[in-house]
């Protein structure tokens, strides 16, 4: 049809030009009216400005159609895009690119909240699924599929007992202490001294523990040095046994052992007479609660695992609104920033310590609700070490 209004436009004007320039001649010959042949003039021009408006639309509708065709490629581009999030498994970042692309052409809705449910439906939130499938419903997705996934996770959430955050993170409340063996494990303290002494130096101290239950969890003291302008705290003893690490987990094996530390300013308080005072003592026990945990609870920790202080959470002491803590590799500690080798023990088994990076109430929460990635961006935004000893007066900053 473009194509037909622009030839047509261009016959109108090439005809009339023709037309125009013969009744010209006649004028000026004299051989008809004056009056006629102006007639016929103002009638040619008439059909040649017809003409052009024709070409005109016709060009105007071409010009749109081109237009259409680059937004049709670029929106396909940002679909490849949202598939590809969708089969790395990277499903919150997904549900964000299929919101913008709906956001952007509406008509795209039906896919969009269709593979949204998709998303929430591996993530574990069955109900947000089923809303989304009930969207593409009313966006014209095929209705026989979405009955079908309707189906599959209403039945999934009948199934299911487990309980997910928002971020769509599996959350595990322990009730019960596993029943104790009568023995006490003691961590490969000679292969782990060497490691730490190899990356902090000598340590200053060890704090051992006098009764022990299960494990025998001591604590390495290393002070401020020209490498790490703060204390830092390490345990030996949680990886005396392996962790319950879930079976079907990639490389599951890799994860079964693990020690902690913990980074505290230069001027904390670490005397024997100072520990008796909570303010001062509390991350001690922290993290002599924590290496506990997998082993009480027949359970494990890993990167990203965020342990709130009781439930209800409550500050560690009186003096801090901290209330839990999240495990991160320790990025400021490694000597190689790309390979954090201060992160893993080599050996057999394979140690992993991680950081305990004490957080708000608050921050927990945001935690749960968006993802690990997601606070470790706000903390860095507002706080510019994060990573560094902990300021147990700090503010939250969720």
């Amino acid at each position: 049809m473009k194509l037909i209004l622009k030839i047509f436009g261009i016959l109108l004007v090439v005809i009339s030009l023709l037309i125009l320039i013969g009744a010209l001649g006649d004028l000026f010959s004299g051989r008809y009216e004056p009056g006629l042949m102006i007639g016929i003039i103002i009638l040619t021009l008439g059909i040649a400005a017809l003409g052009f408006v024709l070409f005109k639309k016709g060009n105007k509708k071409n010009t749109k159609a081109i237009t259409d065709l680059q937004q049709g490629i670029s929106m396909n581009k940002s679909l490849r895009n949202a598939a590809r999030l969708m089969q790395a498994e990277l499903f919150n970042e997904s549900i964000t690119a299929y919101t913008v692309i709906m956001d952007e052409d509406p008509l795209f809705s039906g896919v969009c909240h269709s593979q949204i449910g998709a998303a929430y439906y591996f993530l574990g939130r069955y109900q947000d699924a089923i809303s989304h499938y009930e969207l593409a419903l009313e966006n014209g997705a095929d209705k026989g599929m979405m009955a079908d996934n309707i189906k599959e996770a209403q039945q999934a959430m009948g199934k299911s007992t487990q309980e997910v955050s928002k971020a769509g993170n599996p959350i595990i409340r322990h009730k019960e202490v596993a029943p104790s063996q009568g023995q006490v494990a003691y961590a490969d303290e000679e292969r782990l001294l060497a490691h730490l002494d190899a990356e902090l130096g000598k340590s200053k101290m060890v704090w051992h523990e006098i009764i022990s239950d299960r494990i025998h969890i001591d604590i390495h003291w290393y002070p401020p040095s020209a490498n790490h302008p703060f204390h830092i705290l390490v345990t030996s003893g949680m990886s005396a046994l392996p962790m319950t690490v879930p079976k079907d987990m990639e490389d599951s094996e890799m994860w079964k052992y693990a020690e902690l530390c913990i980074l505290l300013p230069p001027d904390w308080k670490l005397s024997e007479k100072d520990f008796k005072d909570e303010q001062n003592y509390w991350p001690v026990r922290l993290l002599k609660t924590l290496a506990r945990l997998p082993h009480d609870y027949t359970t494990w920790l890993g990167w990203g695992h965020s342990v709130p202080n009781g439930d209800p959470p409550e500050p560690y002491a009186r003096s801090t609104m901290l209330s839990g803590a999240v495990l991160i590799p320790p990025f400021a500690l490694s000597k190689d920033s790309k390979s954090l080798s201060f992160f893993t023990v080599t050996g057999t088994p394979q140690i992993h310590i991680f950081q305990v990076l004490p957080v708000t109430n608050a921050e927990m929460k945001y935690k749960l609700d968006n993802g690990l990635d997601e606070l470790l961006e706000k903390l860095e935004s507002k706080i510019p070490d994060t990573y560094g000893p902990i300021n147990p007066k700090r503010k939250t900053v969720c």
